[in-house]
């Protein structure tokens, strides 16, 4: 079997630990003819920039430091022994010395992976099904599941964006909202026929219309006003209440700052932004609509909703894919372990299951709820204007 080698940078694309072993496993199954092994440029870094798989895949600390030189190191067995067999042509061989690989003895790179997974798993309740036994045949690589790797992995959402006190919040600005438009239908229909029917049979419907009028006139005069003005300031409050938290969002998801301690961490409290933009402007074009149909809604209050929902889908439109921040990145490159065989790393940090990210479909139904806010919003201003 030949080998044939190319070299990109992964920096554009989103490689997980799942990743690297995937390409490897389908790798490792013997199908005759050529092989294509893509070496990724921004991997076996040492020193001042110097791509040395020699060295690096020597050193556990190196090798689980990103999913690059991972996916490097466990390919670097095949290619050693390729080179061995003059099965490369002259580019890969070009390339191969590009990266520090040489025919020499391949052992060190192979145990070294297999002795840092078969650690972990040794001491991690999770993943039940795990091997670390060697394929068969001269290639000396790898042989598990890896997908029962990632089963243990730390992926809880961001304290700050989405913890119990915050997703409260979340849920407590929409209830406000359904409980002001429930309020407002009583006062201004509900209360009117409630009314009839309770006392009709008891008083007779010509006295229970009379009070049932007197009702809806004394909520009108007196209850609905209040409501109104509390309502008008809730709106302003979740107003600059949100757009705080979007601008702090995308700020966020640019620049980094997440301190997230996994990928699949870092993913979810991306897929969490979304319900964040969400709250952004289906509770405030809701509100707003209420006020609206009560008549109390100013081009202040019009102009505030309108930003609040702009900003939103701002943060909806800009987190929508999955692109961490080159600091959050680097942030995850420093996560240390308790597992001296893996060079005091955690060799799930890269975990990325795509599967778990946004299982409620957020991000898939954002796009219409904005659209849906944004034609509200706009019936809402054209009939303001008519007024």
């Amino acid at each position: 079997m030949s080998l044939v080698l190319q070299s990109f940078a992964s920096d554009s694309v989103l490689y997980s630990f799942q990743d690297a072993f995937s390409s490897f496993s389908n790798m490792t199954h013997d199908v005759p003819g050529s092989k294509v092994i893509t070496r990724f440029s921004n991997g076996c870094l040492v020193g001042n920039s110097l791509r040395d798989c020699g060295a690096a895949c020597q050193d556990p600390s190196r090798i689980f430091e990103n999913t690059a030189t991972l996916h490097n190191c466990l390919y670097y067995p095949s290619i050693v022994q390729a080179i061995s067999e003059q099965a490369l042509d002259h580019g890969s061989g070009t390339i191969a010395r590009d990266y520090g690989i040489s025919a020499g003895n391949v052992s060190g790179a192979t145990n070294a992976v297999q002795q840092c997974l078969t650690d972990y798993a040794s001491s991690t309740p999770k993943p039940s099904k795990y091997s670390s036994t060697l394929c068969s045949g001269s290639t000396q690589a790898l042989c598990y599941d890896h997908t029962n790797i990632c089963e243990s992995v730390y992926a809880p959402v961001i304290e700050d964006i989405a913890g119990v006190g915050i997703y409260t919040s979340y849920w407590m600005q929409n209830g406000i909202a359904l409980v002001a438009f429930a309020l407002l239908r009583l006062f201004d229909f509900w209360i009117y026929y409630v009314t009839i029917a309770v006392l009709g049979c008891v008083r007779g419907f010509e006295r229970a219309k009379v009070k049932a009028d007197w009702a809806k006139q004394s909520a009108l005069r007196h209850r609905v006003p209040n409501l109104i003005s509390s309502l008008f300031e809730f709106q302003k409050a979740q107003c600059f209440f949100m757009i705080a938290v979007q601008v702090a969002a995308i700020i966020i998801a640019k620049r980094g700052g997440f301190d997230a301690k996994t990928l699949q961490q870092l993913s979810n409290s991306y897929s969490a932004i979304t319900l964040v933009a969400i709250c952004g402007y289906l509770p405030v074009v809701f509100t707003l609509l209420n006020l609206h149909g009560a008549g109390q809604d100013s081009w202040y209050i019009i102009a505030l909703s309108t930003i609040t929902v702009v900003i939103a889908g701002i943060t909806a439109f800009t987190t929508k894919r999955f692109v961490p921040s080159t600091n959050d990145l680097l942030d995850l490159c420093n996560v240390t372990g308790s597992w001296a065989s893996c060079g005091n790393r955690n060799p799930t940090t890269f975990c990325l299951s795509h599967h778990t990210v946004d299982p409620f479909n957020y991000s898939g139904g954002a796009k219409h709820i904005f659209i849906f806010c944004i034609v509200v919003l706009s019936f809402v201003v054209l009939d303001k204007f008519r007024s």
